[in-house]
């Protein structure tokens, strides 16, 4: 349109301007539509550290459209997957009759001074005096349950067995004092000789098994009295097994002490 002379009050001079006016005007709001939805963005993504872009002025004779602010989203991190339950066991006839029926017992005066223990032997009490048609709706019940139960595990993923890391056994020092013998310990060694001539010819395994159960049976039936001398006999042991302990602790702080001396 360069090569026509337009003269001022020409009309198509003056629909070019209007054109151009329009055109700056809807520049304008379209600028002013993208900051208010940025902003909105903004409150929406928490996790998006970003700048807000400053509003565009409006236009004076030419408009001028602000280049958005450049933003880097960081990708998306996915989710760790979600730990998936066992569903829970379904339960037997009697125990869902327990349960509905807890509470109503409870409430009895006649039940209000017993305990949980208490209580649940009343259920049983009363579970094993119902009759067959008694039980129906607890046995339908647990069989739905069970239903329900197998379809879930059909849909159950168990998660991947992790082998559990063994503990490091715990060196016994050789030099250690050895622990004393209690009373029943004192007690079967001066049994043991009598069980095992009684048990000859049977291997050391049985004789052993044997011994042991003879020997506990045995001292179940010694009275307070009769185990004093056992007793006293273990006491002593524990004094000298004491004084063993403080002679083997300090001698070896004694050593670890020279042995830092020689390394520093």
């Amino acid at each position: 349109m360069a090569e026509y002379d337009f003269k001022e009050g020409d009309p198509i001079l003056a629909f070019c301007r209007m054109a151009g006016d329009v055109a700056g005007d809807a520049s304008y709001f379209m600028e002013q539509y993208k900051t208010a939805a940025w902003n909105k963005y903004l409150k929406v993504s928490s996790r998006v550290a970003v700048t807000t872009p400053a509003p565009v002025a409006a236009p004076v004779s030419t408009p001028v459209a602000t280049p958005p602010a450049s933003v880097s989203v960081p990708a998306p991190v996915a989710a760790p997957p979600k730990k998936t339950r066992k569903p829970r066991k379904s339960r037997g006839a009697d125990t869902i009759f327990m349960a509905e029926n807890r509470k109503s017992v409870k409430a009895n005066p006649e039940h209000k001074d017993k305990d949980g223990k208490q209580i649940g032997a009343v259920l049983k009490e009363m579970w094993g005096k119902l009759d067959e048609e008694g039980k129906k709706p607890y046995v339908e019940k647990a069989m739905k349950e069970k239903e329900e139960y197998d379809q879930k595990m059909k849909d159950y993923t168990p998660p991947p067995k992790t082998k559990k890391a063994k503990k490091a056994k715990k060196v016994k020092d050789p030099n250690a004092p050895k622990k004393f013998q209690s009373a029943y310990q004192f007690f079967g060694a001066k049994l043991r000789a009598d069980v095992a001539k009684e048990n000859e010819g049977k291997s050391k395994e049985d004789q052993k098994k044997i011994g042991m159960k003879e020997i506990a049976a045995e001292w179940k039936q010694v009275s307070a009295e009769d185990k004093k001398p056992y007793e006293e006999q273990s006491a002593k042991a524990k004094v000298e097994w004491e004084k063993q302990v403080a002679i083997y602790k300090k001698t070896k702080a004694e050593q670890v002490e020279q042995a830092e001396q020689v390394t520093a």
